[in-house]
């Protein structure tokens, strides 16, 4: 088994557990433990936070996975690349803590009056970015090492389970809000400081930059790189969080809060595509280094058609079951329905288009891929500031599966351009097709008085009529011959 299906399979085992957690939380324990305002404010903060923290690195996250493979070295400590990430990010926190300071006046007063509890707060919001951006740069580069299971487990994981906790002590009022708003940011900085002790463990490190390497490649092509590719790195961690940010703008806190719970349940559709892209984006990035656009290929060929047949199992149990779910919480929960329907189809259109996200921002037409990002961040803006005021969080819906369609459509274009791959075939249309007629019989099963009775029977049915046809059509040749290795009928 390679490594990519190795840890891929491990990742996507551990996306499940953190996924299961993460239902538990904000499907059940926030939802009692916290009232929709409070749930909107941690939602706001980590929002603003993770904007700020994706721009604060000035990109050395991307030039992580472009770069490198070129100062690989194990013998040396990979020719000092850690020491030359921290130098390069003291250079992007001082940059933000003077934007920070100089626009916070502008910030306040657009929150002040839908939001004060926000801006009550907003001098979290400096760490928390330090913080939010110091976890991503280490996850990358343990995912460029090839040892992304740790830096998984401690997000999807160990995070979700000591925010219940917080929650929990919160809601015992052992603590006042103010201190728990700062050990909701404390938890993130042990995931940080559990990451760096991690890098230090494995014996890779060296913190003395090998500045005659860094000459030799171009620290000028690399910064440029590493700026550039901070503002898409904003556009895109903007295409996930304005919604609620625009939200916060034109609505009370609570409302933002029950968008929370209803868009969480849609980004599970998305999680096996995070989890393959954890050690996937650094074999991609290897292979187009080395000019093996086979490799390449079968990545993204792959990722395609299994992410599309995973993701289609988790919209076909979405749909048919979200009425139900919403009936478990609150009754003012119910008002996030539609926004489940929509975000859920604009995943799946997400999904659809594999791991193409590395490719282009791996290849030479990486600034293109800048281009689109920052334009399609644009329109999400633009869309989300257009359809809130009108259809409230329904409108934030709108405009998220809006900017996922066009998103995949033009990464699509640009692959096919520069490499000539596209990888939907028949099978593609037949997955589909299965997605469909699953959620049509969904809706001739009967409906029983308690709601987890019809998450359970539902769940069971479509989860057996869809993974039947799979295997029957040899959708995923892999599953058929582990079953027909162990079939007694089968020789």
């Amino acid at each position: 088994m390679g490594i990519i299906q190795r840890q891929g399979l491990t990742n996507a085992v551990i996306t499940f557990i953190g996924l299961v957690i993460g239902f538990v939380s904000l499907l059940y324990i926030q939802p009692k433990f916290l009232t929709p305002e409070e749930i909107g404010l941690t939602r706001v903060l980590f929002s603003v936070s993770a904007l700020v923290g994706m721009f604060l690195p000035l990109g050395i996250g991307t030039i992580t996975l472009k770069y490198f493979p070129k100062f690989r070295n194990e013998e040396n400590g990979h020719n000092g690349f850690l020491g030359f990430i921290a130098l390069y990010m003291l250079a992007g926190v001082l940059l933000m803590a003077v934007v920070l300071f100089a626009t916070k006046g502008f910030i306040i007063n657009q929150y002040q009056q839908q939001s004060p509890l926000f801006t009550e707060y907003y001098n979290c919001v400096l760490p928390f970015s330090f913080i939010i951006g110091l976890n991503g740069i280490l996850g990358l580069y343990c995912n460029s090492l090839f040892k992304s299971v740790l830096p998984a487990i401690l997000n999807d994981v160990l995070l979700r389970i000591g925010s219940i906790v917080l929650f929990t002590i919160y809601f015992c009022k052992l603590i006042s809000l103010s201190v728990f708003v700062w050990l909701f940011v404390g938890i993130y900085f042990i995931q940080g400081a559990a990451l760096l002790l991690y890098i230090f463990s494995i014996q890779q490190v060296n913190l003395r930059a090998n500045f005659k390497m860094i000459s030799e490649i171009g620290f000028a092509d690399m910064a440029v790189y590493g700026i550039w590719m901070s503002f898409v790195s904003v556009a895109s961690i903007g295409i996930k969080y304005i919604d609620s940010i625009v939200i916060a703008k034109y609505y009370i806190l609570d409302l933002v809060g029950i968008y929370t719970i209803a868009a969480f349940i849609p980004n599970v559709i998305e999680a096996p595509l995070l989890a393959l892209e954890r050690i996937a984006g650094a074999k991609i990035a290897h292979a187009i280094s080395h000019n093996q656009i086979e490799e390449v290929k079968k990545i993204y060929y792959k990722s395609s058609r299994y992410l599309l047949v995973l993701g289609g199992l988790i919209f076909i149990g979405i749909v048919v079951n979200i009425q139900f779910v919403l009936q478990l919480l609150p009754p003012a929960y119910m008002g996030g329905l539609e926004v489940v329907y929509i975000m859920s189809l604009g995943a799946i259109f997400s999904i659809l288009g594999g791991n193409n996200t590395q490719i282009i921002f791996s290849s030479e037409n990486f600034w293109k891929g800048g281009i689109l990002l920052i334009g399609v961040a644009v329109m999400a803006l633009f869309l989300n500031l257009l359809l809130i005021p009108r259809f409230g969080i329904n409108g934030a819906a709108m405009a998220m599966a809006i900017s996922s369609l066009i998103y995949t459509a033009s990464k699509f274009v640009i692959i096919y351009k520069q490499f000539r791959l596209q990888p939907y075939t028949w099978h593609t249309l037949l997955i589909v097709l299965l997605i469909a007629a699953c959620i049509g019989l969904a809706m001739l099963f009967p409906v029983f008085t308690h709601p987890l009775l019809n998450i359970v029977t539902h769940s069971l049915a479509v989860t057996f009529i869809y993974c039947i046809s799979i295997l029957g059509f040899r959708i995923v040749p892999e599953a058929n011959s582990i079953i027909d290795r162990y079939n007694p009928f089968v020789r």
